[in-house]
């Protein structure tokens, strides 16, 4: 998803760059995208991933149902007992896995949040991109209203012909 936030601030960036200066400022934009986009999405990422896994950990953990983790609990109990270990030990290693548990469903909750999120938000940013690509003209004109030549003979050599003649 990075890679779309990144191509929309690419193509704002090139808005009227000339094409001698084109692969300058597509270095410039990998550069930032190397050196910033995996450290702020990457920061954005964790901070939300932690504070809605400790969110969801104590919903969770106040609507927990003995009912349902007993049997996780008292296996992992007995099978420890079978093992020789003390019935201490056995206790701790049983609430571990019932901890265990919730921190992974937590975990799995927020992020199935943040990946909708991030799906949302990369659908609209794909949208606003291809009404703002498609709305701009084919050919562009100079400010007093004619066809600017010297940028079509560049990219299009037959079209720029057939205009001047």
């Amino acid at each position: 998803m990075d890679a779309i936030h990144i191509a929309a601030a690419a193509k704002y960036v090139t808005i009227g760059v000339g094409f001698d200066v084109f692969a300058q400022m597509l270095c410039y934009v990998a550069m930032f995208r190397n050196a910033l986009g995996n450290a702020v999405m990457g920061a954005f990422f964790s901070e939300n991933v932690y504070r809605l896994t400790q969110d969801y950990l104590q919903k969770l953990a106040s609507k927990i149902d003995a009912n349902r983790l007993e049997p996780l609990a008292a296996g992992i109990y007995n099978q420890s007992l079978k093992s020789g270990l003390p019935s201490f030990h056995a206790s701790q290693l049983a609430s571990k896995a019932v901890a265990a548990r919730l921190n992974q469903q937590a975990m799995l909750l927020a992020g199935r949040d943040i990946f909708g999120w991030v799906s949302v938000f990369g659908v609209i940013v794909l949208i606003g991109i291809c009404l703002y690509h498609f709305s701009a003209p084919l050919i562009k004109h100079s400010h007093r209203g004619k066809i600017n030549i010297k940028s079509l003979s560049g990219l299009y050599p037959d079209i720029a012909a057939l205009i001047t003649s």
